[in-house]
């Protein structure tokens, strides 16, 4: 099976559009830039102690088809919001996206 038969479908790409408010402040407007097909999945993950607490961290790989994303924007899955880090064409063969995500809290 190729990689593009496990996408799914409604993965939003968000894009910062900076505009000012009323005031005179820099307010960040993220937009729907694109809705695509792709695949979320962890691809390392730590666990983490700091302050005497433990938690993980976890990165995450986007699978998709080649479009306008950029390490700038967001990804917005299934309720979970991800900020874009890498942007990666494999062999530049032009036929998917790698795009290395972390999760937003």
């Amino acid at each position: 099976m190729a990689i593009e038969d496990y996408f799914e479908e409604n993965v939003i790409i968000k894009r910062n559009i900076p505009t000012t408010s009323g005031m005179g402040a820099n307010v960040d407007d993220w937009s729907t830039h694109l809705t695509i097909m792709g695949l979320i999945r962890p691809i390392r993950g730590e666990e983490l102690e700091m302050f005497k607490r433990v938690g993980v961290d976890v990165d995450y790989r986007l699978d998709c088809g080649v479009s306008d994303i950029l390490e700038k924007d967001r990804v917005e899955f299934e309720g979970i919001t991800y900020e874009v880090k890498f942007v990666y064409n494999p062999m530049n063969f032009d036929r998917w996206l790698h795009i290395d995500l972390k999760r937003l809290f």
